[in-house]
């Protein structure tokens, strides 16, 4: 059940986690807004159902426009955040003052309306695909829009034909389900693939420090024919055990071939 998993252990891997992701995490939900700015100006025209009832339209209207100010405050917040909890809260915060916005519409429309449920179900799932928001905050989100939209149902709406209240309910359940699994298995992959970054860069980091401790010895070696000393880049005449130790991770045993002993010691050669 790693995929269930919404956090890394220990804490602060985790911490480390969502400053690695916070980037990603500010592009998606100011796209995000973006379209929620552009869908607000669009349905603009489906207020048209309540000019029948001016004060319900411009209360209406007054909702929409404060639903368009507090999209723009968050476009400008989460682009300057810097620290994912901060991120946390400006972008829950927008999506729950969102929904209450829809809720409120909602029980403002025409008791005969009642299509927004089937878009509502929509958002349910998309809270959870495409929110960039720990696991527990899309499931407060979801809870929120889907209690708002049953009282709004029970209490206000006139039941059609092709649905009920508990048609809704296992709507919206389904929803849930769907969009949570949606949910555990992207922020599953996502650490998955922090962990796997993570591990080839430390790996990477580890293989060009080991590069970095190579000594190797290459390209021509001047040396003496007779006493076997190198001259070194500098002039000087260095030993050979000395030049190699220097210029490599070699070390040296001495001992004596047998030419060398029979030469030089015979009487232990012969031994």
């Amino acid at each position: 059940m790693k995929s269930l998993r919404t956090k890394l252990e220990p804490p602060a891997l985790e911490a480390e986690y969502r400053e690695e992701g916070l980037v990603w995490d500010k592009r998606v939900a100011s796209g995000l807004i973006l379209v929620t700015l552009a869908f607000l100006v669009i349905t603009i025209p489906v207020l048209s159902a309540l000019e029948g009832n001016p004060g319900r339209f411009r209360l209406v209207g007054a909702i929409r426009v404060l639903e368009l100010a507090i999209a723009g405050a968050a476009l400008f917040l989460v682009r300057r955040v810097g620290r994912p909890q901060t991120f946390d809260a400006i972008t829950t915060a927008w999506i729950g003052l969102w929904f209450v916005g829809i809720i409120a519409e909602n029980a403002l429309l025409p008791a005969a309306m009642t299509d927004f449920v089937w878009w509502d179900v929509f958002l349910t799932v998309t809270v959870y695909a495409a929110a960039p928001l720990p696991f527990p905050n899309q499931v407060v989100l979801a809870a929120l829009l889907f209690c708002g939209d049953f009282l709004v149902l029970w209490k206000l709406k006139t039941p059609g034909p092709y649905f009920s209240l508990l048609d809704v309910t296992m709507a919206f359940a389904s929803a849930n389900v769907v969009g949570a699994f949606v949910s555990l298995e992207r922020h599953g992959w996502r650490r998955r693939a922090f962990l796997g970054f993570r591990r080839e860069h430390a790996a990477r980091t580890e293989l060009q420090a080991a590069l970095r401790e190579v000594k190797t010895l290459q390209g021509i070696i001047p040396i003496c024919s007779h006493c076997k000393n190198i001259r070194t880049q500098g002039g000087d005449w260095q030993q050979i055990e000395a030049y190699v130790r220097s210029h490599s991770n070699a070390e040296f045993s001495h001992g004596m071939c047998p030419d060398c002993l029979r030469r030089h010691y015979p009487d232990f050669a012969e031994v």
